[in-house]
């Protein structure tokens, strides 16, 4: 299971669970899925920053620093099933090239977190 499928499974009152994602989200930042954004053990990283899983303001501040850039993102609910979507725009050269994401979960910040997860992974 991808680290985003990972995040649109998850439950969003299982407080193992949340803490696992964040580590993994650390670990993602750290190998290079947002470079010079982790520079040491993730796990300390993590301590002092982490929260991404739980908090939809740790949700965005992950998105202003890894891609300080982004043009906009949102976050609704359904509420008919009570999931949560996030959409991010990923910019690219020309503003006509901004590439739409989506996630969806059972809390608004795994929600925006698998939608910058799945922006970054298109700009690779």
């Amino acid at each position: 299971m991808t680290l985003i499928e990972r995040i649109e499974a998850a439950s969003a009152t299982d407080h193992l669970e949340l803490d696992a994602i964040d580590l993994a989200i650390a670990e993602w930042c750290y190998t290079g899925g947002a470079p010079g954004l982790v520079n040491y053990d993730p796990e300390m990283w993590l301590i002092r920053n982490g929260g991404w899983a739980s908090s939809i303001d740790a949700a965005v501040a992950l998105a202003e620093r890894v891609r300080p850039r982004w043009g906009a993102w949102s976050v609704g609910q359904n509420v008919h099933s009570g999931m949560w979507f996030a959409y991010a725009l990923a910019p690219g050269e020309e503003r006509a090239a901004y590439q739409l994401t989506s996630g969806t979960a059972r809390h608004p910040a795994l929600a925006l977190v698998a939608a910058i997860l799945r922006a970054m992974e298109g700009e690779g």
